[in-house]
């Protein structure tokens, strides 16, 4: 997951349809024209297994995903290793859009970064195999949209600018940021969109929790949503299977 609580990985959510799985790992192997699938035991929550996150492996459950497997992921690095006595000598991973901060100094290994943590650990188990970012093709990929994607993104571009207008319409000396933030949180639940992003102030960046609307003074709204609820979910997804 790229973020705290549910918000997957979007390359990963892009090419299998998952949308709420922690630390899965998709192969997608170009020679063999196989996508394999390596999981990991289900999470727990107050100690009890959580259901319905982790997909059951087998053939059957892989076909209904349209995969060539589904393993446990402790096939993975053994997976990899097959391959590479086979005659592979690149890997190619996802990259972050921004660089990601390694929380230490160089040449220190880094602490943080999820990204480079994960091509840094790919380095040290394969030190004579290539490791080559794929961020620009997978982009590349993700830029070309179905109708029906088109037509989601629309609908979500009305309804961003439905809730923005109706937080622009609150603001007036006085008012606090959270009153003008519930009343586009409101604007984002009647189109039942969820997750909303929302800024005010000078740069419309930080989110603040006590900004005042002041007479005379210049003020910048930001909000967006990532997505609709329920019409968005795996459309790109299917299309990329």
């Amino acid at each position: 997951m790229e973020q705290p609580g549910w918000v997957q990985d979007p390359s990963f959510y892009y090419f299998s349809g998952f949308k709420n799985m922690p630390g899965a790992i998709l192969v997608l192997d170009g020679q063999l024209r196989e996508a394999r699938l390596f999981v990991p035991p289900a999470p727990l929550s107050f100690g009890l297994p959580v259901k319905g996150l982790i997909p059951a492996r087998g053939e059957a459950s892989a076909r209904g995903h349209l995969l060539t497997s589904i393993e446990p992921w402790e096939n993975f690095l053994p997976y990899l290793k097959n391959r590479v006595a086979s005659g592979i000598s690149r890997f190619y991973v996802d990259g972050s859009r921004r660089p990601q901060a390694t929380g230490v100094p160089e040449p220190m290994w880094p602490v943080a970064g999820e990204k480079n943590l994960w091509r840094r650990s790919l380095a040290k188990e394969f030190p004579h195999v290539e490791i080559v970012s794929a961020f620009e093709a997978i982009s590349e990929l993700r830029w070309l949209k179905s109708a029906a994607e088109i037509a989601i993104l629309r609908k979500n571009a009305r309804a961003t600018a439905a809730a923005l207008l109706a937080g622009i319409q609150q603001i007036r000396p006085g008012v606090m940021q959270r009153e003008v933030e519930a009343v586009v949180v409101a604007s984002c639940f009647e189109v039942l969109a969820f997750e909303p992003m929302f800024s005010f102030g000078p740069d419309a960046f930080y989110l603040e929790d006590m900004i005042v609307v002041t007479a005379g003074g210049h003020e910048v709204l930001g909000a967006g949503l990532p997505y609709t609820a329920k019409e968005i979910t795996g459309a790109m997804a299917r299309r990329a299977q």
